[in-house]
């Protein structure tokens, strides 16, 4: 795992005079939502198994993520339907759906006990987020500075203070995001951030 300071490098040469605290802040701030907007952080739930009368489960989740989105959903070989979509299984016995960031929601009834539940879904941090993996930082630490820079030049009468570079910098951060999102979509197989119980 890559702690926020490993970004300092980054993001301090272009804030002069930046605590660094405030910085990391930023920097978790960034990358926060690069990973809620891309859905390039996919991790498949260990299983779960359904009990009498439980409709919705927790999966385990590495420390300091949450849920985003939800893609794929299987009990046990068979294919669930996504609620709200028109992916999975059309004519599925059961439909799965997110309604909060660290709960799967099973239906429209309960599923038989005993079954094997499994989930393939988009994660993001939450506030208590010490760091960022090796591999998203590998592929996406300088985008994910970008945002924070943008953030920072924001911050109002300070010696960093810079609208100028902050647009420019929102600008590629935006940009980063479309385009990851859209190398995710289109071809998943090139994209090496599908992970498998990796905690922090």
């Amino acid at each position: 795992m890559k702690p926020w300071d490993t970004f300092l490098p980054l993001v301090l040469p272009h804030c002069p005079g930046c605590p660094d605290l405030v910085a990391e802040d930023e920097i978790r701030n960034a990358a926060e939502e690069f990973l809620a907007k891309s859905f390039t952080w996919r991790y498949t739930t260990p299983a779960m198994v359904t009990a009498l009368g439980q409709a919705d489960y927790t999966p385990i989740l590495p420390a300091g993520a949450r849920m985003v989105k939800l893609h794929e959903g299987t009990i046990d070989t068979e294919p669930l339907c996504i609620e709200g979509s028109t992916m999975g299984e059309v004519g599925a016995a059961y439909k799965i759906s997110l309604p909060d960031m660290s709960t799967l929601h099973v239906g429209p009834s309960a599923p038989a006990p005993g079954r094997i539940l499994k989930a393939l879904v988009s994660l993001s941090l939450t506030k208590s987020a010490t760091g960022l993996n090796d591999e998203l930082y590998d592929a996406y630490s300088a985008h994910i500075a970008w945002g924070a820079i943008a953030k920072l030049c924001e911050h109002a009468d300070k010696p960093y203070t810079n609208p100028q570079k902050s647009g420019t910098m929102l600008a590629r951060f935006d940009e980063a995001i479309v385009d990851a999102r859209s190398k995710r979509s289109r071809n998943n197989s090139s994209q090496p951030m599908r992970v498998r119980g990796h905690f922090y």
